[in-house]
């Protein structure tokens, strides 16, 4: 147990140390986007806020039709649907 729960930690550090890395580069890129076109900015930020809402929304209507499909399942005791919410998820 104590094996697994230092490969754990190991592998713990390891994602944060990367993810560290590729946040740096990409501040980087975003900085020297930022300042060769400086009138790109407010465009930028618009279109990163409206992709980060259709992406939310797009999961969300993902997991509702999924919990419909389950429910459904349940209730018209039907294997099919029920692995078709699994296979969605």
């Amino acid at each position: 147990m104590l094996q697994i729960i230092k490969y754990i930690k190991i592998r713990y550090y390891l994602f944060f140390a990367i993810c560290f890395v590729f946040g740096i580069f990409i501040w980087y890129y975003i900085f020297c986007f930022n300042n060769i076109y400086p009138s790109m900015v407010n465009e930028w930020i618009i279109t990163s806020i409206i992709i980060f809402l259709v992406i939310q929304i797009l999961y969300l209507l993902k997991l509702l039709l999924e919990t419909i499909l389950r429910f459904i399942s349940f209730k018209c005791k039907s294997e099919r649907l029920f692995k078709i919410s699994q296979f969605l998820s």
